[in-house]
Formats: structure tokens, sequence, C-alpha cells
């Protein structure tokens, strides 16, 4: 009993030690101020209201007494006479450390921190707000500074155009339970802690406003560990306004709505030297009309981006954008990616690698200039790919480069595109997925499109392909070359599920390797030219092993189409062909290559040969050549054959056509099978007999065919 006697004592002791004052508020409610540190007395005179002992708390002014160093200081409200239960504070000043400081109400600003940054400028600062009635409770600015840490920093409601800066330290834990909202003035409504912030929470809104960093989290010199917003990001009219910003790593950062680009430069942006873990969005990010607005951006490595909606370009270069400088780990999308009017908008993008790109939806170009698009290595930069999926189909758009999956000096492993590749109308080979190094594996479940603009829709490796398949058709468009599958060295394998059909544009519709051999090409349905010389057609400038094709070959132009391989001395420049339905109008040339401007093949080697061409239906108005020419190409089987210059050791191995073979009447047109050395040809059924060198013989039911074989 006598021992519980002493520490009651020891605790009145201490108690009768705190300051306490109170005083009727501005608008009726009483109130109570309390310190551990220093005399009610003390603390009286450190409180300025504007009536003098009541009315409304300017300034809590601990400069003028050093005795509050490291002092507690608590306001509470109680309602009454008409008041609201809450009390506003113009400003707190202090040039010492303190302790704990609570409010319950608004504070306009705060000064504390003394000259040791390795003790914390405040304990802990809770309040209801934050600049919410702006300087008309006395404060002669909405800048608050604090010197050294604040290991806890709480404000229940908004913070509203308040500008805070904690020098020589960091936060722990900062959280808002309202929005943090900029204003006019630059930096207003901004948290900047040196140090770092540990962890942020911010329920409300980020919101950008026109002063420049306005609406802002920032650490200038620290990292950020956890950042959480729990609506959207809104930039404004200032540049970098409504951003997240960390010199240093960010360890991870959800907002769980939307993030929007505002007319401001960088503005509603999270741009943060490196992200570790994971950066979640639960809305969409939507570029704005500022440049590099409405997006995501680490200097180095960003780990994951996750968004549950799309990724939006806006009118700003650069606008809604996730990239990095250093490497992309992983990115999935629930909705689409889709390029705006800005240049570079729409974008995922990495300076280095990208792991792995998923969306749910489309990736669409739009009007811009490389916007809509999937872009490792970018501005020259070595950078690869491993993997992109894309739910729906790859569309270009009217602007440059638009709609693209591409590691321009690099290579791509794998993609998918569960829906179709579509050519747009832009130049640089829109609606394309293109590796400026190799190729893997690419699949398309629907169709590869080309379109209006030269080069669109189209499947490229500037060095190797490794596999293409596409379920649907390869169909080429109005721009040259679209709509097709090419590399400047090899490709394996191409599997085309239905038909391959040339377009309205030289060279489109097609499969080709420029410098390279094609391994092996099947198609399930038919291979038909279009309008334009070389449209439909499948080439090599060295080998093409194996073609087959299960239903038709049908060139449908002025020209005939085009099958060929320019060869080299150690192998077959064709393989193997086989047509499972009939040949009309079309040429299977050895030794010859193709001309990209006119879409039409020359003939380079001499040495070309086929190994075998099998074909189950008709022969009609078309030829075979290995190592021959003729100057009136396409004609072929008449005195105008000549060998190609150069060593020619031509060669057609056999040739089988299950039924009939037909030519023209008109007189001049002139078809053939036609090489220096020719094994067997068969006819529905029937061998034809092979001439001597220099000699001629008629095949077909219509007049105007000949196997030709040169001396």
């Amino acid at each position: 009993m006598h021992r519980t006697s002493l520490v009651l004592e020891s605790l009145e002791s201490r108690l009768a030690l705190a300051a306490v004052v109170t005083y009727t508020d501005i608008d009726g409610d009483i109130v109570t101020a309390k310190t551990s540190k220093g005399t009610s007395a003390d603390l009286e005179t450190a409180l300025v209201r504007s009536g003098g002992a009541n009315g409304q708390l300017l300034l809590v002014d601990f400069v003028t007494n050093p005795v509050f160093a490291g002092t507690t200081f608590a306001l509470s409200a109680k309602k009454a006479g008409g008041g609201d239960g809450f009390v506003a504070v113009g400003e707190i000043r202090a040039d010492v450390d303190l302790g704990a400081v609570s409010l319950q109400g608004d504070l306009g600003r705060i000064s504390a921190g003394d000259v040791n940054v390795a003790t914390p400028g405040v304990a802990s600062l809770s309040v209801a707000s934050l600049g919410r009635y702006g300087t008309s409770t006395g404060a002669p600015s909405l800048s608050s500074l604090v010197i050294g840490a604040v290991p806890t920093f709480a404000v229940k409601g908004d913070v509203v155009e308040t500008q805070v800066v904690i020098q020589s330290g960091g936060i722990g834990k900062l959280s808002i339970g309202g929005s943090l909202i900029g204003g006019a003035d630059d930096e207003s409504g901004s948290f900047n802690a040196a140090n770092g912030i540990a962890s942020v929470t911010l329920k409300g809104n980020l919101v950008g406003g026109s002063g420049n960093a306005s609406g802002r989290i920032m650490s200038s010199s620290g990292a950020l560990g956890t950042v959480s917003v729990g609506n959207a990001i809104l930039g404004g009219a200032g540049p970098e306004s409504g951003t997240v910003f960390a010199a240093q790593q960010v360890q991870s950062v959800t907002i769980a709505g939307n993030i929007v680009g505002g007319s401001g430069d960088r503005s509603g942006s999270i741009l943060v030297a490196a992200v570790s873990k994971i950066v979640s969005v639960g809305g969409s990010v939507i570029g704005g009309r500022g440049f590099t607005s409405g997006g995501v951006g680490a200097a180095g490595r960003l780990a994951a981006v996750r968004v549950a909606g799309d990724v939006r370009g806006g009118e700003g270069p650069s606008s809604g954008v996730i990239g990095a400088e250093g490497s992309l780990g992983t990115v999935s999308l629930r909705g689409s990616l889709l390029g705006g009017a800005g240049d570079r908008s729409g974008l995922v993008l990495s300076l280095g690698a990208i792991g792995s790109v998923t969306t749910g939806g489309a990736i669409v170009g739009g009007s811009g200039r490389n916007s809509g698009s999937v872009v490792a290595g970018f501005s020259g930069s070595p950078g690869d790919i491993a993997s992109v999926t894309v739910g729906q189909s790859l569309i270009g758009g009217g602007g440059e480069a638009s709609g693209q999956i591409t590691a321009p000096v690099g290579s791509i492993a794998t993609v998918t595109v569960k829906g179709s590749v579509v050519g747009g109308s832009g130049s640089g080979s829109t609606g394309a997925i293109v590796a400026g190094q190799n190729l893997g594996t690419v699949a398309i479940n629907g169709n590869l499109v080309g379109g209006a603009g030269v080069g669109s829709g189209v499947v490229g490796g500037v060095a190797r392909i490794s596999t293409v398949g596409i379920k649907g058709s390869l169909i080429g468009g109005a721009g040259q070359t679209s709509g097709t599958v090419f590399a400047i060295g090899s490709i394996g394998t191409a599997d085309i599920g239905r038909d391959v059909i040339g377009g309205q544009g030289i060279g489109s519709g097609g499969m080709r390797s420029t410098s390279g051999s094609i391994a092996k090409v099947s198609v399930g349905g038919s291979v038909l030219s279009g309008t334009a010389d070389g449209s439909g057609s499948i080439g090599a400038d060295q080998e093409l092993q194996s073609v087959s094709i299960k239903k038709d070959v049908i060139g449908g132009g002025v020209m005939p189409l085009q099958i060929f391989a320019a060869g080299n001395a150690d192998s077959n420049a064709i393989g193997r062909i086989t047509v499972g339905g009939s040949v009309r109008n079309a040429v299977f040339l050895a030794g010859w290559e193709i001309e990209e401007a006119s879409g039409l093949c020359s003939p380079v080697n001499g040495s070309g040969t086929i190994a075998s061409i099998s074909i189950r239906g008709t022969f009609d108005r078309s030829s075979i050549s290995a190592g021959v020419q003729n100057a009136l190409f396409p004609n072929f089987g008449n005195a105008a054959d000549a060998v190609i210059a150069g060593p020619n050791f031509s060669s057609i191995g056999s040739v089988v056509i299950g039924s009939t073979v037909a030519g023209s009447g008109d007189a001049t047109r002139h078809f053939g099978i036609v090489s220096r050395s020719i094994g067997a040809v068969k006819v529905n059924g029937k061998a034809v007999p092979i001439p001597a060198a220099g000699g001629f013989t008629p095949v077909g039911i219509a007049p105007n065919v000949d196997i030709h074989v040169l001396a």
C-alpha cells in the first residue's frame, strides 16, 4: 500500500509539470492546449490568438522560449457555442525539435527542428487536415519546413496546397486520409522528404495543380518504400504536377484508380529511379496533352507493372507510356495498349531489355509516330524482348511505325497474337512485328493483313526468323510489301493455316528471305496473287527448301505469281514443292531473285536447281525454270531461252503434274519447263520424253508449252 502511494505521488508530480491552457475558439468551441514541457504561463505566452486570450489561434510560437525543446504539443476541441468541434491553427513555429504533435483540426504550416539532424525534427505529427483554410487562419504561407526526420506524419483528411519539406531527414510513415491537392503555386500540395519516405498511404486522390510540381510526393535524394494511392493520380496544368517522384529506388506503388496526365509536361506520372517490386494500377494509365504526361517511368530498372485497364496515349508526345531507361521486367495489361495523337504515345518502352508483356485487349497504333507499340532498345540502344502476348489484335494506325512490337537493334524470342495483325495507313511498317536481330517464334491466331502503308502488316527479322504460325490467312494490302513475312537472313518454318493472298501493293501478301533461305513453308489453302506485280510471291535469296500448298497456286495479275529462289553452288535453289490443287499463271524460278522496287524477279544464278515439283491438278499458262532466263519474260520454252550468265550447272530433278497442261492461244505467250538438265516429267500419269540438249518437246493440250533442255 505504501509503495502504491509513492507511485501515485510520483505520477502526480510529473503531471503537474505539464502545461495546460484552455480558451474559447473563434467559433465557440472550448479548446485545450497541452505541452509536456514549460509551464502553463509559458504555454499561454506561446499561443497567439486573434482575440488575445480567445479567438482564432494564429500562431503557436515555441521559438521565444528554449524550455519547449523536445516538448509534445496537443490541441483538442470540445464542441460548444455552435462550434464544429475542430480547431484551426495558422502556424506552429519552432527552432527546436518537437515531440509528438497532435491537432484536432487544421494546420496551415509548421516549422521545427534544430541543427542536430541526427534527431527527429518532429517525433510525430497528427492533424485533421493540412492547409484546408489556406492562409485565412493566420499562416503567412502554406510552406512547412522540418529539419530532421519525422517518423510518423498523419493527416486524417485532405492536404490542400501545402508544401511540406523534410530537410536532412525522411518520413517513416506518411498517411493521408483524404486527397493531396496542388494549387497555383509551385510545389503546392507536395511532400518532399530529402532522405526518403518508408511508406505512403494516400486514401484519396493525388491531384496536380497549375503550379510547377504541385500535387507531388517526392524524395529529392532518397528512396520511397511502398506508396499506396486509394483513388487516382491526376495531372494538372503545371509541369510535373500530380506526380510520385523519387531520386532513388521505390519498392512498390499501388494506385487503386487511374493515372491521368494533364496539360503540363510530365504531369500525372510516376517518375522514379527504379522500382524493385511492382507498380500496380487498378484503373487505366491515360496520357494527357503534356509531354510524357500520364505514365510510369523509371531511370533504371522497372521490375513489374500491372494495369487493370488500358494504357492510352494522349495528345502529348510520349504520353501514356510505361517505360524504363534500364530494363523492364514484366508488364501485364488487362485492357489494351492504345496509341494517341502524340508521337511515341501509348507505349511499353525500355531502352534495355523487356522480359514479358501481356495484354488482355488489343495493341492499336494511333495517329502519332511510334504510337501504340511495344519497343525495346529505342533510339539505337540495344534491347531484347523475351515474350509478348496480345489478347486481341495488333493494329497499325495512321502514325509512322505505329502499332508495332519491335526490338529495332535486338531480338524477340516469342510473340503470340490471339487476334489478327493488321497494317495501318502510316509509313514505316505499321501493325508489325519486327526484330533488328533474330525473331524467334511468332504465333498469330487470326490473319496477317497488310494496310495502305508501305511495309504495313508484316512479320520481319533482320537476322533470322525461327517459326511463324498464322492460323488464318496472309493477306496483302494497298501498300508496297504490305502483308508479308520477311527476313534479311533465313526463315525456319512458316505455317499459314489458310491462304496467301496478294494485294494491290507491289510485293504485297507474300513471304521472302532477302539474303538467306527458307526451310519450310506450309499453306493450308491457296496461294493467290493480287493485282500488283510480285504480290503473293514466295521466295528466298538462297534456298527455298520445302513448300507445301494444300490447294491452288493462281496468279491474278498481268504478270504471273512467282515462287523463286536464287540458290548457291552448294545446294538446290528450290528443294521440294508440292501443290495439292492446280497451278495457273505462275512461274517457279530457280536462280532468280526479286527486285523490291518492281516486284518482279530477275535472273542471277545460272546454277539454280530444282529437286522436285509435284502438282496434283492442272498446270495452266505457267512455267518452271532452273538457271534459265528469257528475254521476253515471263515467256519460257522457246528460242528466246538462254542460260543465265556465269557458271551453269542448272537442273530440274522431276516434275509431276497430275492432270492436264495447258498453254495459251495468244501467239505472244509461251510457257515451258526449262533447264540445262531435266530428269523426268510426268503429266496425267504418263512420262513425257525429255529432249536432247538444245531440243524441245511439246507438252500439254494447248499450243505454246514446251520442255526445253538448253545446251
